[in-house]
């Protein structure tokens, strides 16, 4: 039985071949594409990979889902501070001169969040936009309480 991440490595790489074939190769033409116009449909793919990297991770914060599980799906290893950063800093974009942020819409209140990672000193400095009563927000921070309980200074990361 092959290995998961195997089978998927060998399927993303077959998928890129066929989009060069179809993308860059004209009729008639040898069994390789054109190297040039080979990089250049490479990197319109990566930048769409890299689109839809980053929709994919905004609609995985909107289901609630933490930077440490985000991290462990991108192959950042296994959840833990290092990770849920590491996952967070992928996909932040800088604005300014202020902190990085990652901004996806909550579904329980609606708003527009600046996600500031895990890395802040607790879950309402990480995601100050919730609207008022917003019970998502409510069970972060219930969440974040928990997981600081025992008098550990490192929580979990996974923010």
């Amino acid at each position: 039985m092959s290995h998961p991440t195997a089978d998927l490595d060998y399927r993303a790489r077959e998928q890129v071949r066929r989009a060069l074939r179809e993308m860059a190769m004209h009729p008639g033409a040898a069994d390789e594409p054109n190297p040039l116009e080979a990089l250049a449909v490479l990197l319109h793919l990566r930048t769409h990979v890299t689109r839809a990297e980053r929709e994919t991770a905004r609609r995985a914060r909107e289901d609630g889902r933490s930077w440490g599980a985000i991290g462990e799906a991108c192959g950042l290893g296994v959840s833990g501070p290092g990770v849920a950063e590491d996952a967070f800093r992928r996909f932040a974009v800088q604005l300014a001169a202020g902190p990085p942020v990652f901004p996806w819409t909550c579904r329980d209140c609606g708003e527009l969040i600046g996600d500031r990672g895990p890395v802040w000193g607790d879950a309402e400095d990480a995601e100050p936009d919730h609207g008022g009563g917003c019970e998502r927000f409510a069970a972060t921070v219930q969440a974040w309480d928990e997981r600081w309980k025992d008098g550990s200074d490192e929580g979990d990361g996974n923010g």
